[in-house]
């Protein structure tokens, strides 16, 4: 039976199309039942497709129209997920709770997508859509594949969608794939008060632009909590390129990674839990390179515990650069307690780039008794601004790299960064210090700016068996060698 609110909306009850919300009933019939709701909300022009209260049982894939809204009631808060998940209570919590039957092995909910005679095939275009007051339970130990919500890639490189759709009061649960899988072309989702529990693979998947995640927890999950990314490959067109997304009162916790953001700009958290991951965040290229990437990630306020490898690690590979414009503001970073033997990790903040930028760490606080090594494996680049340390109890000074200027052959200090040859008559060696003395990650600088014949040419120390490998001479003015700890040996590469 159709309802009217307000004279405007349609409604439709699942319930007059012949759907058991028992937790029993036939799951075939079920699943058929609710798209004949979604159907008809969706040949009314769009509408609310109504569950009321309790469990309804499903074994394929529900085809969410666009201008249609999937309502049901109770739905979760973040006390629901800390008192009744993996209890005994879960399928008995008064709520609209959608359930994979065993061996579905799909995905739970789809776009419907567009007339393909008018957008042309598998456009998966969905807009003006929302899911609102729902558990959507996956059943992952009785499936071996199935996402819970997937977005599907919108194929047709012709259309991208600012599709408005939004996420309330969700929980998505146990589901054998991905929580929620935002593809390619979707834009402005909205999330509010949405939880993503307990998935094998990822927690959540966003390449879109513009999307706004207000209150999400991603926990326990196999893979990321929340993935950010820019290119699924080389042949995305530009106007699926992700972007300006922002990210409010986000907790990510228990995760391989708590948050990845690969290939990506203009990203934003305002508030960030992330607690007892292996990587608390990741940042890294991914298989396109268009120059730094990614690009302006902003982290204000974000409280980093009991990360085990590290809190944030930054990654490229060759010839990748790295990420650029990284900006940590009043952050707190509190490191491991850990029994022996176990170790604490080594560095709040791990930049392993291939060529790392200059990023920014400011008025954050750390418990440095709480990592092994330092606060970041990388201080000649990163800049530090009225930082606190918890042990000296003294604000860190923006950490800055010795400069030395050398018309001679020389031998480098650990602690040197940047060092420049100057005029000179005859060639300059000029000796790397030992590897044992610096850190991993170690990096230094070396410039000739005279334009006279002669070379600048870098040895290992020559009381060890360190060596150097890449490039290890420069002849021509103005150029620079950038020489890394590569831990078994120096790597040297021409940068200028």
């Amino acid at each position: 039976m159709k309802e009217i609110l307000m004279g405007m909306i349609a409604v439709e009850n699942v319930i007059d199309y012949g759907v058991d919300n028992s937790g029993g009933g036939d799951p075939t019939t079920n699943t058929e039942g609710i798209q004949r709701a979604l159907d008809e909300a969706e040949s009314n022009g769009g509408g609310i497709v109504y569950f009321p209260v309790g469990k309804y049982l499903i074994n394929e894939t529900l085809k969410l129209p666009s201008k249609v809204k999937i309502l049901g009631e109770g739905g979760t808060t973040f006390g629901f997920l800390q008192h009744e998940i993996g209890t005994s209570n879960f399928l008995n919590f008064p709520s609209t709770i959608i359930i994979m039957d065993d061996d579905s092995n799909v995905n739970m909910l789809e776009p419907k997508g567009l007339p393909p005679l008018q957008y042309g095939a598998n456009n998966n275009i969905l807009y003006q859509a929302e899911i609102e007051n729902l558990i959507l339970f996956g059943n992952k130990e009785n499936q071996t594949r199935g996402d819970g919500i997937h977005l599907s890639d919108i194929t047709n490189n012709s259309y991208s969608t600012r599709g408005h759709v939004r996420f309330r009061n969700i929980l998505i649960y146990q589901f054998y794939g991905n929580g929620f899988y935002g593809g390619i072309g979707h834009h402005e989702l909205y999330f509010d008060e949405v939880v993503v529990f307990g998935c094998d693979s990822d927690g959540v998947i966003l390449y879109g632009q513009d999307t706004k995640v207000n209150r999400l927890q991603s926990a326990d999950n196999g893979g990321t909590g929340i993935k950010i990314l820019g290119k699924k490959d080389d042949t995305k067109p530009a106007l699926h390129a992700s972007g300006a997304i922002r990210l409010y009162d986000i907790d990510c916790w228990s995760n391989a990674k708590g948050i990845e953001i690969i290939d990506t700009l203009n990203v934003f958290f305002y508030g960030l839990g992330c607690n007892l991951n292996t990587i608390g965040v990741h940042i890294h290229p991914g298989i396109t390179q268009e120059g730094w990437s990614p690009l302006q990630i902003h982290f204000f306020r974000a409280n980093f515990d009991a990360n085990t490898e590290c809190d944030v690690k930054v990654s490229s590979s060759a010839p990748n650069l790295g990420s650029a414009n990284i900006l940590f503001e009043s952050c707190l970073f509190r490191g491991k307690e850990v029994v022996p033997p176990q170790t604490p990790p080594d560095y709040a903040i791990v930049d392993e780039s291939y060529i790392p930028a200059r990023n920014i760490v400011s008025n954050c606080f750390f418990r440095r008794d709480l990592y092994g090594i330092g606060i970041i494996n990388n201080n000649g680049i990163y800049t530090f601004r009225d930082c606190f340390d918890y042990n000296s109890r003294r604000v860190l000074d923006e950490i800055t790299v010795p400069y030395s200027y050398v018309d001679y052959d020389y031998t480098i200090l650990p602690t040197d960064g940047y060092i420049t040859v100057g005029t000179a008559t005859g060639n300059i060696t000029i000796t790397l210090p030992k590897l044992s003395d610096t850190q991993v990650g170690k990096v230094l600088f070396l410039s000739k700016v005279d334009s006279h014949s002669n070379s600048v040419t870098i040895i290992p120390d020559t009381w060890t068996n360190d060596i150097i490998q890449g490039a290890t001479t420069i002849n021509q003015q103005f150029e620079t060698l950038m020489v890394v700890n590569a831990g078994a040996a120096w790597y040297s590469v021409k940068i200028s």
